[in-house]
């Protein structure tokens, strides 16, 4: 299998960006939230420069001399195929962007880096540049959702003749790379029309004025910058991007980046599929302490020990199915244990740590085995959990939260006792320290068919044991050649606002019996969107959830997924198992504070700086109903439409104080609606008022509450209002 070589942000004060990141106050990721507080204004901060040019007066960072660009290219696991070298699997790229975060690295927009290095302006010390070449569409579905979430710039290079192509992957379309582009964090730049060898194409020209013209076209904007597909190119290749209209180009030549460094020939190092956090660690540069970070020990590191038994190393990065790192080790099943191999962090300090384990699929993920046995020995004894390692591969599968001593004392083993499969894998063990009252991870969701409560159909199905079943069975039903006569639907708890991966289980059989065009419905944020997937045998979803892709659901319970029998068939049937729903992002949002200025926060009548604790940022407001109306507005720069969900901060008191009864206005879309808050509770968070379709832009959407409350001796608190965006997209 061969593939292809290898906002920044609104116009808005540092205060509306910082609740896009993690933090105590908002969505956590797998990180705990509390240090996210802390970091939050780094990342914000390397984009200083560029804020200046919006009427951001704030200081820069210390002025760096040179720059980090690094070069991805697609973001995404594919159950069952062999990895491209250049990929990054969605979890280690978070890694990856967190730990930018967390060590002060500043992640700057490629604009930013291309006018430091003419001159025009400087970069903060440690300046990042994230690239992504080939606009593949994992790249829509993981990386720019994390990027949302962290508020990290970036670029996608896209082939233009490739814009919403699917050759051996699928790439990004239009629509998606204009999405990216409007919400302000990714632009898309040119990797030629066909990404060809530049120096040995005759149409040199073409590739690159038309690759240009087409981005301009499609994404109304400049298109100024190249990246050299397979990184080829030479004199004659620079001078006709030059004639082009490029003011600088990329290679795939590693190293940093300095104002001598030629703006044609600059520099990108490569993260492909073997690179670790350990890794890329050493990619930026670092060699200190990185406190608060996840502790990983791989199958290759030193923590790990075979203490009895065989455990074969396999894998590469040319042989990757999911693995972690370079390799990964694997031992036979036994019905007695033969086999132990074990991961020993050296942790920092005594705490609590959540653990998490990692492995790979093999193209036929029934060799491994449906329970490995893992022991955590931790403080206080030692834990058994068993994981089936058929599903949920090459991702950070949580084995729970423990105390741990500081040092070598803990450890977690892996087993080779085990009644199902061939095969038991050990690859890596993640430590990552929390606070014993942090949220715990959001894990997969998976709903069978035989979930009580939680699927339900129309019309007639009945019940199959043949083939390879997510549980004891699955559903089958006979095809409609019109419309829809039956259906099956899985509903699902959503823990929180987000971007989720969802994949879908279904026993295959051949071209008699199975439709290749079985039409599955996400009940997604701002609308239903349909996936036809292809339930033969020939197309190589048995024993496995088959992604339907990436979706923006909203928190509840709710029907996630539907399928029906609507195939165009009367004679071949459709099967409905289970799905599978992975967390993949936080929802964005932004956050404006009573502090933000003018444009963000006005206010009519006497409001007075609040004495009491638990404001959102440095102080609150409040007015007393007596002495007139007195009113209270907070407004957002939002980047695109779609369907937002406004929250409220207040100081809350007794009712002595506060009213129960509050009224907040919410204009949107050409509408209003009033929501009443009881100011007596719920003080100190973010409280939901509702959902709605905003248009994008800073004059309409608005938060408005006032004073207009029963008793006029009360008083309103006006602190902070939170925009969080929930989708179509």
């Amino acid at each position: 299998m061969v593939y292809e070589d290898h906002v920044l942000v609104r116009q808005a004060p540092i205060e509306l960006l910082w609740g896009a990141v993690p933090s105590a106050r908002g969505g956590q990721s797998k990180l705990g939230g509390d240090h996210f507080m802390k970091l939050t204004l780094r990342s914000l901060l390397a984009c200083a420069a560029l804020l200046g040019s919006m009427g951001f007066t704030g200081k820069l960072a210390a002025q760096g001399t040179s720059a980090r660009v690094f070069m991805f290219h697609e973001t995404k696991f594919y159950d069952g195929q062999v990895a491209a070298t250049s990929d990054v699997y969605p979890d280690n790229f978070r890694d990856m962007l967190e730990f930018l975060a967390r060590r002060g690295y500043n992640v700057i927009p490629i604009s930013h880096f291309v006018e430091w290095h003419k001159g025009n302006t400087t970069i903060p010390t440690n300046a990042v540049v994230l690239t992504f070449d080939d606009n593949y569409i994992g790249n829509h579905e993981f990386a720019h959702p994390i990027m949302q979430e962290l508020v990290m710039p970036g670029c996608f290079f896209a082939h233009t003749g490739y814009v919403g192509v699917v050759t051996s992957r699928d790439h990004g379309d239009w629509n998606e790379l204009n999405f990216t582009e409007k919400w302000g964090l990714v632009t898309c730049e040119s990797h030629t029309v066909t990404h060809p060898y530049l120096t040995q194409t005759s149409n040199l020209n073409a590739e690159l004025v038309n690759s240009k013209q087409a981005i301009e076209t499609n994404l109304g904007k400049t298109c100024k910058y190249l990246a050299y597909p397979f990184g080829d190119y030479n004199s004659t290749v620079i001078a006709a991007a030059q004639a082009a209209g490029y003011e600088a180009a990329f290679t795939t030549q590693g190293g940093l980046n300095y104002q001598s460094t030629p703006r044609y020939e600059l520099k990108r190092y490569g993260v492909g599929i073997d690179v670790t956090l350990a890794g890329f660690k050493s990619l930026c540069g670092f060699t200190g302490t990185d406190t608060g970070g996840p502790i990983i020990v791989d199958n290759a590191d030193s923590g790990f020990s075979v203490r009895s038994g065989t455990w074969s190393t396999l894998g590469s990065s040319t042989s990757n199915y999911g693995h972690y790192g370079s390799n990964y080790r694997q031992a036979n099943i036994a019905s007695t244990e033969s086999a132990v191999a074990r991961f020993t962090p050296s942790l920092p300090s005594t705490g609590y740590y959540d653990v998490f384990t990692w492995y790979q699929a093999p193209t036929d993920p029934y060799l491994n085995t449906a329970a490995a046995l893992y022991r955590i020995t931790h403080k206080t004894g030692t834990s058994t959990v068993y994981v089936n390692q058929r599903i949920n591969k090459a991702s950070w599968v949580y084995l729970g939260r423990y105390q741990f001593n500081s040092g070598t004392s803990g450890y977690v083993e892996i087993s080779n006792q085990a009644s199902s499969g061939s095969y038991v894998c050990a690859d890596a063990v993640k430590f990552q320290p929390v606070s014993s009252t942090a949220p715990t991870p959001i894990t997969p969701i998976i709903v069978d068919n035989s979930t009580a409560g939680a699927f339900s159909t129309t019309g007639t199905w009945s019940d199959s044991t043949s083939g390879y079943p997510y549980g004891t069975n699955c559903k089958v039903a006979l095809g409609s050649s019109g419309s829809a006569t039956a259906t099956a639907t899985w509903t699902a708890t959503i823990p929180r606002h987000g971007v989720y991966e969802i994949g879908v289980w279904f026993t295959t059989s051949n071209s008699t019996y199975r439709s290749a065009n079985v039409p599955y419905t996400v009940y997604a944020v701002g609308g239903n969107k349909t996936v036809t997937v292809n339930q033969q045998d020939s197309a190589g979803g048995a024993k496995r959830f088959v992604s339907l892709g990436t979706f923006r659901l909203k928190a509840g319970t709710y029907p996630v997924v539907s399928v029906s029998n609507a195939i165009g068939s009367s004679t071949q049937y459709v099967s409905a198992d289970a799905i599978r729903i992975a967390w993949v992002a936080n929802a964005p949002y932004f956050v404006s504070d009573n502090t933000s200025g003018a444009a963000y926060f006005s206010t009519s009548g006497t409001w007075t700086t609040s004495a009491n604790t638990g404001c959102y940022g440095t102080n609150s407001l409040v007015a007393q109903a007596a002495g007139g109306l007195k009113t209270a507005t907070w407004k957002f720069n939002l980047p695109v439409n779609g369907v937002y969900e406004p929250s409220v901060w207040y100081v809350a008191a007794s009712d002595t104080y506060r009213s129960t009864a509050v009224p907040y206005t919410i204009t949107y879309n050409g509408d209003t609606a009033t929501v009443y808050q009881n100011q007596t509770i719920n003080g100190s968070q973010f409280n939901a008022l509702g959902q709605w379709w905003f248009n994008a832009g800073i004059s309409v959407p608005a938060v408005q509450v006032s004073t207009n409350i029963a008793d006029p001796n009360d008083y309103v608190s006006a602190d902070a209002a939170k925009m969080t965006y929930l989708g179509p997209q």
